[in-house]
């Protein structure tokens, strides 16, 4: 979960037996009348969306929010990232060079 700009986004979800949405769930939370209700809202977003994953990183930078790893729903570890632009709504790929992690681990 992160917050920008008074919104709240819930990133990435759970798979049941294997399957999941082919990409990334973005959703926004929205509150009812005197917040004493919550709905989770999808989020239309363009651009090149990550895969579905669960256990990733996600913060927020300025207008952007960044999401890292995590796995799929074969339980195979994630090792890319992506940026979603929060003014446009426009993910894009993130190219970057660094750790000796391995295979989902540092």
């Amino acid at each position: 979960v992160v917050q920008h700009d008074g919104e709240v986004y819930l990133v990435g979800g759970r798979f049941k037996a294997g399957e999941g949405g082919k990409y990334l769930a973005l959703l926004r939370m929205e509150l009812g009348a005197l917040g004493r209700s919550v709905a989770w809202v999808p989020v239309e977003t363009t651009g090149p969306k990550p895969s579905a994953r669960r256990g990733l990183s996600a913060t927020v930078l300025g207008d952007t929010l960044v999401v890292f790893g995590g796995e799929d729903a074969d339980r195979r570890y994630m090792d890319d990232a992506h940026a979603l632009d929060l003014t446009t709504m426009t993910w894009r790929a993130v190219e970057y060079s660094g750790g000796e992690g391995g295979e989902g681990g540092a």
